[in-house]
């Protein structure tokens, strides 16, 4: 990806199974404003805050607050459930 330009961040969005169907794929290309967080993609994506469970921000653990850099490349999943 290249560098920010315009005030602007270039991310890579990867989705879960279980989110796949608030969308029409399970990956996107996202040009975001300067300031973008993770839940600004997940509003963007018309996923509610609540279905999303783990967030991974360049392979490690981020929270809906995180600040998103040119770059970056973003996997969300569902809450996981189940359990013995």
């Amino acid at each position: 990806m290249s560098g920010a330009s315009g005030g602007t961040v270039h991310i890579g969005v990867r989705l879960g199974s279980g989110l796949v169907r608030y969308t029409k794929s399970a990956a996107a290309e996202l040009t975001l404003p300067a300031g973008a967080t993770v839940r600004s993609v997940v509003e963007l994506l018309a996923i509610a805050p609540a279905r999303v469970g783990i967030i991974s921000l360049n392979g490690s653990l981020a929270d809906l607050g995180d600040a998103l850099a040119d770059g970056d490349e973003l996997w969300l999943f569902p809450p996981v459930t189940g359990g013995a």
